[in-house]
């Protein structure tokens, strides 16, 4: 935990965040703060991310990028610094927003990307804004340019994987917060390409149907859960990414009754 608290401080600059998840109750929790002195956030869960992520070891790390694609995952002794660093050195920051930049504040915060881009490029081409004022509205344009062009880039590599619905959820989230730009226009036909063949559509209405019932069970009890999860061990869904993975789920909620 110390190691944890110390990466944390370190990288947070960097765009870092360390959040530990449990299932131990709140008195653990706090018995375990007040024995290490740990500082970082611990978050109590009622639902079960280790089966969501397909993990079955503990205890497991994850590093997730910004668009919410896992780079890597592992015991926690795997994940060095190094891999830290590298993957930490493809993202990049925003900066902290001026007053004259507010409207563009209130645009990113909402996920409207297209309107930011359009605002802050408006902004920037009336010629008024001069020194921090400037190089912030520079960098939030690069930033803008960044978020959507690693975003779909990181779909490119979930699609090589064979994650289908992960890239088509990827592509809508760009085509839905850059929409009327042209690089959302290009999101949002890449997610229809996906669609458009059939093995692929299998796998992604599998992976959304999935991604809804994980979020109906939580807070069942196992018994409930098993049934709601039911459909997904089917012959339609079992030979699918998402079916292997509410199989996984399955297997640990029956071993839980």
């Amino acid at each position: 935990m110390v190691h944890l608290d110390k990466l944390a401080e370190e990288k947070k600059d960097k765009g870092l965040t360390v959040i530990a998840i449990t299932k131990q109750s709140r008195a653990a929790v706090d018995a375990f703060i007040e024995e290490t002195g740990a500082k970082h956030p611990i978050v109590i869960e009622s639902t079960d991310s280790m089966a969501a992520y397909g993990c079955n070891s503990y205890p497991s790390s994850f590093l997730i990028g910004p668009s919410g694609r896992i780079l890597w995952t592992g015991n926690p002794a795997g994940l060095t610094d190094a891999k830290i660093d590298e993957e930490l050195g493809r993202i990049k920051l925003l900066p902290a927003f001026p007053k004259t930049l507010s409207a563009v504040k209130k645009a990113i915060d909402k996920e409207k990307f297209a309107a930011a881009q359009s605002t802050v490029t408006k902004v920037l081409e009336a010629g008024k804004l001069e020194g921090d004022d400037k190089s912030a509205a520079e960098q939030i344009v690069e930033w803008l340019d960044w978020k959507a062009s690693s975003a779909i880039e990181g779909a490119g590599k979930d699609v090589e994987a064979g994650n289908f619905y992960g890239a088509w959820t990827t592509y809508n989230d760009v085509a839905r917060g850059f929409k009327g730009s042209a690089i959302g226009k290009r999101a949002g036909a890449l997610a229809k390409e996906l669609l458009a063949d059939a093995e692929k559509k299998s796998e992604i209405k599998a992976g959304d149907k999935f991604a809804k019932l994980k979020i109906k069970v939580r807070g069942m009890s196992p018994k409930k859960a098993l049934k709601a999860l039911a459909p997904m061990a089917g012959k339609k869904y079992r030979d699918t990414r998402a079916g292997k993975a509410a199989a996984a789920m399955i297997k640990k909620l029956e071993s839980a009754k």
